[in-house]
């Protein structure tokens, strides 16, 4: 933005030089790129912004001026013309209005008689220094209002136009437009135009049309200012890659209160300058009156957030330079009307920023920051999460923090034909997809050590995933993944090279679950699980539901990660597995008897899982029964084909005294009838 040092002394009084006053609109937050001198004018370059729409212009400067010396301004006052209230007519012509949240509101004027010619050296250097081409005495009229007031106006040949309408509407899909400089577009539903009976004549807030420009044969014109949705504008802008000074001011925010004071401006030029004259009244079409806000400004508020002391009656003072009115107060603070041309003030830490501004940071005393840290807190699954990383790690597992987005390729890898969830606008083709699975993310960790001679890695994840429900719903769950590979302990002189296996990645899951404080759970076969070992896989369940599931990765798959050894996976539902958390630790004391030892071993089919034997054993022992352990598998001639021979460690104990020899063979018959019954079992 240019603004022109001359052209602000019309508006306020002050004696800063151009240097002096950068540095004043400096303190006030206004960046000042460069100083520029013009010979007779100086020139100001500033970035504004783009909370700070009110900014753009000349008069918008010389509040911020006026607001730090304290001054009034004087700003144009332009001969009033009959306005009607709300009118959407104007003799035989009307503005009709179809889409109000995109354009609250449409004001237009009537001019007849002019004389399109070059304008007046003044002009035409002003709009020079501001880095705007001169054109002709209308257009170059509208262009010196938008620098003055921030307010785009747009000036039609009303004989160019099918007479008597100005219709404010959505643009059709695939609707053709040719703005002023020649270029085409193809319009969208979400874009709005100015059309008059028959055909569009301007992008709303952005061009006008080719089909409807003033050029030099131009005798009447129709003059519009407009208040257009700052949202639309942008889309509009963007989606084109059409930008203008129009444009740029609508998307910021323009005065929508305030539009008849910059028309009425530049009907007296063009009356000056053109020799038009204008057909009254004005038509003044505002369908949605725009909201006037009022927000309230608590004193001992704005003392504690600023760490100041300022009184009523300065808070007041900053108030009213900044331009706000008080509408009422009270002992405890004021209620403020914010400004229509300040439209990004919305709450009362705005107005506290404001004051702060004003007030000046450099006033402001540093200070200690005092108060009182609440209480540590956690809910349940923060607290799961922490005991989960607590176990691990003293297990000697290092946490990973991997990115919730995925490649198309790594996730095809995992969930073998699916498509995942895409982003719409993803910002790599590396990071399309949300994650549905811990484990792709912790492969890659993996390859990546790897390729640096990272040999012996165990890793762990705790992160959400992102899944499609059957019924079209989206699922977001929380997941926790281990990834094993390499030795199980650092090879030494005492220590001999020792690979990880299936068992390692099975230890931990179960010392999980003991931690957790579960003492039941149950292993099958995994089932359907495309990206893990036919052999050497397994899920676990709790009370009869899956929780997790894990082995080593399928052989295909380590060929297509490229990973030179092998891998074990485990996946937790961490939701699923909170829901069957214990309520409470269970604490016994020590037993006071000792324990009975025996051994069992029997023959069952090879392909009955030990996990069904143990269970049967546990259910038909008794409460006496403490402990169940596999300790021996067998297969071979001597338990016969399709066989195999399972030896369990059973430990009985009593609290009440010491099992006797009768009463622990009892127990063991049980088992066995148990076993030869619902199994067909022998023993060994």
């Amino acid at each position: 933005m240019r603004i022109s040092y001359q052209w602000l002394k019309e508006y306020v009084d002050f004696t800063l030089s151009p240097a002096q006053l950068a540095e004043e609109l400096t303190m006030l937050g206004l960046e000042i790129e460069s100083i520029e001198d013009e010979g007779d004018d100086c020139v100001l370059e500033l970035s504004i912004t783009p909370n700070r729409g009110d900014c753009l212009s000349h008069i918008g400067l010389a509040r911020e001026i006026a607001m730090l010396e304290g001054t009034g301004l004087r700003l144009p006052v332009p001969e009033s013309s009959a306005i009607q209230t709300n009118p959407s007519k104007s003799g035989s012509w009307e503005v009709n209005i179809t889409v109000p949240g995109l354009c609250p509101r449409y004001a237009a004027c009537i001019i007849q008689g002019v004389r399109v010619a070059a304008s007046p050296e003044w002009l035409s250097k002003r709009l020079q220094l501001a880095g705007i081409r001169p054109i002709n005495n209308v257009v170059d009229i509208t262009n010196y209002v938008l620098l003055e007031w921030g307010q785009p106006l747009h000036a039609f040949d009303l004989d160019s136009l099918s007479p008597n309408k100005i219709v404010v509407r959505r643009a059709q899909k695939g609707e053709k437009f040719r703005t002023l400089d020649g270029g085409e577009y193809h319009l969208d539903e979400q874009m709005l135009v100015i059309s008059d009976a028959e055909k569009a004549i301007a992008l709303g807030g952005v061009m006008g049309g080719a089909n409807s420009q003033v050029g030099h044969g131009t005798c009447n014109i129709l003059l519009e200012c407009a208040y257009f949705n700052p949202v639309t504008i942008r889309h509009t802008s963007r989606k084109l890659g059409l930008s203008t000074e129009s444009s740029f001011r609508f998307e910021r925010g323009t005065d929508g209160h305030n539009l008849l004071q910059p028309l009425l401006r530049a009907v007296q030029l063009i009356r000056e300058l053109a020799a038009g004259t204008p057909i009254e009244p004005i038509i003044d079409n505002y369908p949605l009156v725009l909201e006037q806000r009022e927000i309230f400004l608590r004193f001992a508020r704005v003392n504690r957030i600023l760490g100041t002391q300022l009184t009523p009656a300065g808070i007041k003072s900053l108030s009213e330079r900044l331009f706000f009115q008080i509408s009422a107060e009270n002992s405890e603070g004021i209620r403020l009307r914010v400004p229509s041309f300040r439209q990004e003030i919305e709450r009362e830490i705005d107005l506290i920023e404001e004051i702060a501004r004003l007030y000046g940071y450099n006033r402001i005393p540093s200070t200690v920051p005092r108060g009182e840290l609440p209480a540590q807190t956690y809910v349940p699954e923060q607290l799961l999460r922490e005991k989960i990383r607590c176990f691990l790690t003293s297990c000697g597992l290092w946490e990973a923090i991997n990115f919730s987005f995925t490649s198309q390729s790594s996730y095809s890898r995992i969930e073998r034909g699916g498509q995942g969830l895409r982003l719409s606008n993803p910002l790599t083709q590396e990071g399309s997809i949300l994650r549905s699975t811990l484990v792709p993310g912790l492969l890659e960790n993996i390859l990546h050590n790897l390729n640096r001679q990272v040999s012996d890695l165990k890793l762990f994840e705790i992160g959400h995933c992102f899944r499609q429900a059957p019924d079209g719903t989206k699922q977001e769950r929380s997941f926790l993944a281990l990834a094993l590979t390499g030795n199980a302990a650092k090879v030494g002189w005492h220590t001999p090279p020792r690979k990880l296996d299936f068992y390692d990645l099975k230890g931990i899951a179960e010392g999980l679950l003991k931690y957790l404080g579960f003492d039941a759970w149950q292993w099958e076969k995994a089932k359907d699980e495309d990206y893990l070992h036919p052999g050497q896989s397994a899920e676990l369940k709790l009370g009869g539901a899956r929780v997790g599931k894990g082995g080593r990765l399928h052989p295909r798959l380590e060929q297509e990660f490229g990973l030179p050894q092998a891998v074990f996976v485990w996946e937790f539902d961490l939701q699923k597995l909170a829901s069957k958390l214990p309520a409470a630790n269970k604490v016994v004391s020590l037993p006071r008897y000792p324990a009975t030892f025996r051994d069992l071993a029997v023959v069952v089919d090879e392909a009955l899982p030990a996990a069904r034997v143990q269970e049967l054993i546990k259910d038909s022992a008794g409460d006496f029964l403490k402990d169940v352990q596999l300790f021996d598998l067998y297969t071979g001639n001597q338990v016969g084909k399709g066989k195999k021979s399972l030896a369990f460690a059973l430990t009985y104990q009593s609290e009440e005294g010491t099992l006797s020899e009768e009463q622990v063979n009892l127990f063991q018959d049980r088992i066995i009838r148990a076993l030869e019954n619902k199994l067909g079992a022998s023993l060994r």
